[in-house]
Parts: structure tokens; sequence; C-alpha cells
């Protein structure tokens, strides 16, 4: 099954309901939100999903890109969209984003690199990098080697240091949400 058909229509229209009340979901926002408070300019969000996030980017006045493989979680987002809101929303793959290098000031990518195999997830880390000037705020499984499990995956955290460090980028902070972590990346000076 592929991503896109594992959030087809049903899926898309029940994903906020049967997460936003759990501790993992709300401290998620809370920490991505404060990875994000001095946030300027524009920033891309992939996978947009239903538009978890747009509430907060525009309290932050922030030009918004969403990016979601399914047009099904794309059409939940559609609905949070307002009028006025500098929000554009597209269809499109993590792992080989159509976005010029540096065309965003921030990348936010939340409940992707679980989902993805090892090697996917390196290219979709890379591909954020790519994308962002100044700061890629994410969230990642990471242990000793890579685990695929059931549902989520444990990455490997020496790969992901090195494909951090191979785009020129640093973890500037780390804050452990259960057995997840949310990392803000910060581009090398």
């Amino acid at each position: 099954m592929t991503m896109s058909q594992r959030y087809g229509r049903s899926a898309a229209r029940s994903y906020d309901a049967t997460r936003e009340s759990r501790r993992r979901w709300l401290r998620e926002n809370e920490v991505v939100a404060g990875m994000l408070r001095d946030a300027r300019g524009s920033v891309l969000d992939v996978p947009v999903g239903t538009g978890r996030f747009l509430g907060l980017y525009r309290s932050l006045g922030l030009a918004v890109t969403g990016v979601d493989i399914s047009e099904h979680m794309l059409a939940e987002a559609r609905r949070r969209v307002r009028g006025g809101d500098k929000t554009t929303l597209s269809v499109g793959d993590a792992t080989s984003l159509e976005h010029a290098s540096k065309s965003h000031d921030s990348v936010v990518c939340v409940r992707l690199l679980n989902l993805m195999s090892e090697e996917n997830m390196t290219r979709a880390l890379l591909e954020c990098c790519r994308v962002a000037r100044s700061r890629v705020v994410l969230t990642i499984r990471l242990g000793p080697e890579y685990v695929l499990g059931a549902t989520t995956a444990v990455h490997d955290e020496k790969r992901f240091a090195r494909a951090v460090a191979s785009a020129d980028w640093r973890v500037a902070e780390k804050v452990p949400v259960l057995r997840w972590r949310v990392i803000c990346l910060r581009r090398k000076t």
C-alpha cells in the first residue's frame, strides 16, 4: 500500500479526531510552536496532512506552502485555509521536492520520517535541508540501528547525524516527546 493509498478519504477525514487528544499530539504542537516562535517569511510544511499547523502559521504571519502525497489529506487541509491566507497546497513527494534550493525560510516535517525506510528518510531529510534557508523542524524516532516497526520505524541515529552534517546543517534543539524527538535543525554558518 502506498502512502497516498494509506491516507485515503476515510483516513483523512478521521485523522485529527483519532489523534488530537493524545498526549504526544498535544506536546508535539507545543514544541513545534516553540521552535517556530521567531519564524519569519515562508514555511514549507511537508507533509501538510490535514493542515494541523495552518493556524499556527497564520498567527505567525507566514506564507505557507503545503505539500502532501495524498489529495484526500490536502482536501482536509483546504478546509482550514481562510480567505486572505498566504497558503498554497499541492500534491508532492517529500523525497523529491519540486522547490528551488533555499526557497523557504523554514521547513516543517512532522509525522512522516517514521513511516519511511531508512533510505527514503535520508532522502526526505536532505530535501528538507536543501529547500530551507535557515530552519528545519522535524519529528523522528532515533535508535542505534534501523528497525522497521508495525507502523513506525526507529531510524539509525548515526546515519541521521551524518546526513544532517553532510547537508551542512546542525542540530540546534532536541526535545523528547515520549519515545520521539522533535528536532530543530539550523544551517551551519
